[in-house]
């Protein structure tokens, strides 16, 4: 602390808030009660302490290994990844090494792993190997394959959250806490875990995630089908007979028109499905073809330039401003004598830079005059000057956009039917306002304002005065018959019989797990 600037008095109280005495005696039942012991190393979690040391420390560590290295480290709090050559990440994890035994601190070997991804003719290095850490790459319940390269969904982990999900789901003690339950987990949790959809994981990615929701559908309920399991929940909770038909759109729809607003695992991939069309390898290998194009193009107007173009162009790179502003005249002008002569283009200097006292390299060794460069070299610094890589890559870490669901008159009709039954419902300063918003007219009271462009708006979009998602509009737009034939409208439920504030507290409502995920 005092090396980067903090004064006397901030590292003396940091010093007493970290050697702060604990009485650990009431969580030591195994062991000898010794009494309030001063705390000699670590930090508290979940303080803003804790993330301002922990940065004071690895931040080092990220300046180290780039400077050694040039490799960038990516870090989530004390989770850090990079990738690189290997023989330069091997360079990498031995400056991490390094770092952590002058500073006393030790890597979790059980999260720490390396991933060799070589040619298909090359072979890995024995001495990389050693130098690399052991054990698998994963990101959540990703894993990247050491053989293919590609992140695959590690079955054997999510196994172990999908035990304790059921066991969170049994304890559940009414269907709303049911219902608050699955959705934090399948909608949050599991989402996150298995990775996004995006352009670089490809379409294959989203259709294993696809295939690992069914198998975890098939394991937590014997049907298969969540809308199954919880009307049978429902029934026997209730005492509803079995002939009691409850329709799948009350178990999706929102709680404003209803429902209970169940999260459908599948319905967010397959708004994005079609959206991702190809592949990274498919993109990597359009965008080396393209650069390949572009090398062709580039040679061949060199190799038709004739001598005397080519001599002047070199001039103009190897000798200085103002004597290149001479030999352009040549260029510009009457055309010089094309001599074939071959003795005639192997100097890159002319003479007056050759009598020159500054010794000075040349761009281009006079061997390599009329030879344009290779495609190794003409590629050489394209993270540097390709556009076109860059677009690409700027594309690969993009997410693909939702697919839009229109919906059609009738229930939009339906669905501004449903809003204005509530709005009648509700009572003083706010229901005058929408009414006098709907009519054109004037509300007037304390909180009117006169019905202009932004108001007509919202009464016109229905479905963006309910907030409906694109999910929602999903389930509308496949369940608008059965809810018109059976409900005579897109609302299950009179709003005004809604236990309202019930459902707030639920939504506020934090799952808490009994495992750490």
């Amino acid at each position: 602390m005092r090396y980067v600037g903090f004064e006397d008095d901030w590292i003396d109280f940091f010093r007493k808030y970290l050697e702060a005495p604990l009485n650990l005696d009431a969580a030591s039942d195994y062991r000898p009660q010794l009494g309030p012991r001063t705390r000699m190393r670590g930090v508290p979690m979940a303080h803003a302490s804790e993330k301002l040391i922990g940065e004071l420390v690895l931040s080092f560590m990220d300046i180290a290994v780039n400077r050694k290295t040039g490799i960038l480290l990516y870090r989530l709090h004390d989770d850090i990844w990079f990738c690189g050559e290997p023989e330069v990440s091997a360079q990498a994890w031995t400056c991490m090494e390094s770092y952590a035994k002058v500073f006393g601190l030790e890597f979790n070997r059980k999260k720490t792993g390396s991933v060799y991804l070589h040619g298909s003719s090359a072979a890995r290095d024995p001495r990389i190997v050693q130098t690399l850490p052991q054990g698998p790459v994963t990101v959540g319940f990703l894993s990247l394959d050491p053989e293919s390269g590609k992140w695959a969904i590690d079955q054997a982990r999510m196994g172990a959250h999908l035990d304790q999900l059921e066991k969170q789901l049994k304890g559940c003690s009414s269907v709303l806490a049911w219902v608050l339950t699955w959705n934090s987990c399948i909608g949050r949790f599991f989402s996150h875990t298995f990775g996004e959809p995006a352009f670089c994981l490809g379409s294959e990615h989203v259709d294993a995630v696809l295939d690992t929701y069914s198998r975890m559908l098939k394991k937590l309920f014997p049907t298969g089908s969540v809308v199954e399991h919880l009307k049978s929940m429902i029934q026997s909770r209730f005492n509803l007979p079995s002939s009691a038909n409850l329709p799948d759109a009350f178990i999706y729809l929102p709680e404003q028109l209803g429902g209970l607003g169940l999260r459908n695992p599948f319905v967010p991939l397959f708004l994005v499905r079609k959206n991702i069309t190809t592949s990274a390898e498919s993109e990597i290998r359009s965008f080396l073809l393209r650069e390949f194009n572009q090398y062709r193009a580039h040679k061949t107007t060199f190799d038709e330039l004739p001598k005397w173009r080519r001599q002047s162009r070199l001039r103009s790179i190897c000798l200085d401003e103002d004597e290149s502003d001479d030999s352009d005249d040549d260029e510009e002008g009457n055309k010089p004598e094309d001599n074939d002569d071959d003795d005639d283009d192997t100097s890159v200097d002319d003479s007056d830079s050759a009598s020159n006292t500054n010794t000075r390299t040349p761009a281009i060794v006079p061997s390599e005059a009329k030879t344009f460069m290779s495609l190794t070299e003409f590629g050489r610094f394209r993270e540097r000057n390709s556009m076109n890589l860059h677009k690409m890559y700027s594309n690969m870490l993009s997410v693909p956009g939702k697919e839009p669901i229109k919906l059609s008159k009738e229930i939009l009709d339906a669905l501004s039917d449903a809003q204005n039954d509530d709005d009648s419902n509700t009572q003083g300063s706010s229901s005058a306002i929408r009414r006098g918003g709907f009519r054109g007219g004037r509300a007037r009271g304390r909180g009117g304002f006169s019905s202009g462009g932004r108001q007509m708006t919202q009464e016109a979009n229905p479905s963006r005065r309910l907030s409906l998602t694109p999910e929602n509009k999903w389930f509308l737009a496949l369940y608008v018959d059965e809810l018109m034939e059976t409900y005579g409208g897109l609302s299950l439920v009179d709003k005004q019989f809604l236990p309202g504030g019930t459902l707030s507290m639920m939504r506020d409502k934090k799952v808490t797990w009994q495992m750490v995920l």
